[in-house]
């Protein structure tokens, strides 16, 4: 009895100093393995201050940082018919203008108190073969590679009085004319021009969606939310200023945002600049302003959230003063898209719409030209990969006075977004 006894307990003993041979190899085979060598502490710690060496962190831990951006390429079928009876195509490799340039920013913030907060943006974009800069000979662009600024400021922000920023950045009206609740705004909201080539048969300056001043250098305020209404101002280079009103909420089974805005600018010396005009290639507001320029414009979208249908809406309308004498310059747009937007398949929203565009631009008076624009999308978005795959088709007309040919333009994209 006594010997069973003692034979148990030794065995226990026995798997017990064998399990502790064994993780002790363990431990010293696997920090040999690491490089650790015989003095594991001494070693741990020297490889430690390696990696604090070659690492990039925060030294200030009160201020957080973010890393954002995405990466977008596309493919774009397009054809042009230059007004002579000469119809052109070619596939291109390209990188979606303005709202799907490929980007990387940072970003952050920190407390003062707990009704006051500070923060900073650093955001930059690489011009890797811009769609809307490529031409019919040229599927490269400008300057491919050239990293550009996109934002560079700081700003304060108190949930009683509202935010002011100051620095390079959104101008209080920029963005205004892009408001929608589709889905599918990356690649297809009322910027339409960001998918057209330069210099094909159909002018870049009639499809111009008077999107507010840009990005600038300026001083911003915002004020604090108030019923879904929040009311924005600023000015800053080129003379230039602008007030804005937005409105974002949900009322019932439906998503509802809006905004309008107007800007004031002018170039007292005649320079160009990259800012205070109203959007990008106003085919009446191009060159020196010396007299002024005036734009009201907005945009907005009803979303269905239990079935997804949606309508989307944007105008606006831009007055050049010539000076004495001499009659405005008048330019002026309406676009409109309708869809649905549902889960379709249970990885991502898909998003389907089609969309309409007119305008039509006056000088000294006189219609010169109108502009037509049809399309047609879908997007699949995977939640899982913050990933997107779209395919768009546009076609563009323009009816240029003296000029009874009526140039036309197509673009077909199908494209790719990851997010990170």
């Amino acid at each position: 009895m006594i010997g069973g006894r003692l034979l148990k307990t030794s065995s226990r003993f026995a798997l017990v100093a064998a399990a502790g041979i064994f993780m002790s190899g363990y431990a010293l085979s696997s920090a040999q393995a690491g490089g650790l060598g015989g003095d594991c502490c001494a070693d741990l710690e020297e490889r430690v201050a390696e990696l604090e060496a070659t690492t990039a962190r925060k030294n200030n831990r009160k201020v957080s940082v973010k890393l954002y951006g995405f990466v977008t390429r596309s493919l774009m079928y397009w054809t042009d018919d230059d007004g002579a009876g000469n119809t052109r195509s070619d596939i291109y490799n390209v990188d979606i203008a303005m709202s799907g340039i490929s980007r990387w920013g940072i970003k952050g913030g920190a407390r003062i108190s707990s009704n006051v907060s500070v923060g900073y943006k650093f955001e930059w974009q690489i011009n890797d073969t811009y769609l809307h800069a490529t031409t019919p000979t040229n599927d490269d662009a400008a300057d491919p590679g050239v990293l550009t600024l996109r934002h560079n400021v700081v700003h304060i922000k108190s949930k009683t009085l509202g935010t002011l920023g100051i620095g390079h950045s959104h101008t209080a009206s920029d963005g205004i004319s892009q408001i929608d609740l589709s889905g599918t705004t990356f690649f297809a909201r009322s910027n339409v021009n960001a998918t057209l080539m330069s210099g094909a048969g159909v002018a870049r300056g009639l499809f111009n969606n008077l999107d507010g001043a840009g990005r600038a250098d300026r001083v911003r305020y915002d004020s604090p939310k108030m019923a879904g209404f929040v009311l924005s101002a600023s000015f800053g280079e080129s003379d230039y200023w602008d007030v804005a009103l937005r409105f974002a909420n949900k009322i019932g089974d439906f998503k509802v945002a809006a905004g309008i805005a107007y800007l004031d600018s002018k170039d007292d010396n005649g320079g160009t600049g990259d800012s205070g005009r109203c959007g990008p290639g106003n085919g009446v507001g191009t060159g020196s302003r010396p007299f002024g320029e005036q734009c009201i414009m907005g945009s907005g979208g009803i979303l269905h959230t239990p079935t997804g249908l949606n309508i989307n809406f944007a105008a606006g309308e831009s007055t050049v003063d010539n000076g004495p004498g001499f009659a405005d310059s008048v330019y002026d747009f309406w676009y409109v898209k309708g869809g649905v937007l549902q889960n379709f398949f249970g990885v991502g929203k898909t998003g389907i719409y089609g969309e309409y565009w007119e305008s039509t631009q006056d000088a000294f008076g006189f219609n010169v030209a109108d502009g037509t624009m049809w399309g047609l999308g879908i997007v699949q978005n995977f939640d899982s990969a913050v990933f997107q795959i779209f395919l768009s088709h546009r076609n563009f007309q323009e009816d240029v006075i003296l000029d009874a040919t009526g140039d036309e333009t197509t673009t077909t994209l199908l494209g790719f977004n990851i997010r990170f």
